[in-house]
């Protein structure tokens, strides 16, 4: 068994809401999707409400993993996007 990291991406069209969760976790050589969305659900990462919108799972290297921890998701972002693009 190894640590692993990675980008578990959903996206809930009923909420309106898309985004990234970052997981580390053990595991085999041997591992798929499944084995790290439920260490994300048992992390409680994510809602076990909510794995079927899990849109794909990336494994990324400890500095991505890193930074995502630290990203703050941002509320309102499609306005804020908008207001950018105002001259």
């Amino acid at each position: 068994m190894s640590k692993k990291y990675f980008d578990v991406h959903l996206t809930i069209i009923e909420r309106v809401e898309s985004f990234s969760v970052p997981v580390e976790c053990e595991l085999d050589d041997e591992y798929n999707d499944e084995d790290v969305v439920s260490e994300a659900v048992n992390q409680g990462k994510i809602d076990p409400d909510d794995i079927d919108f899990v849109d794909y799972v990336e494994e990324i290297d400890l500095e991505d993993y890193e930074d995502m921890r630290d990203l703050k998701p941002k509320r309102g972002l499609l306005s804020e996007v908008k207001n950018e693009n105002r001259l």
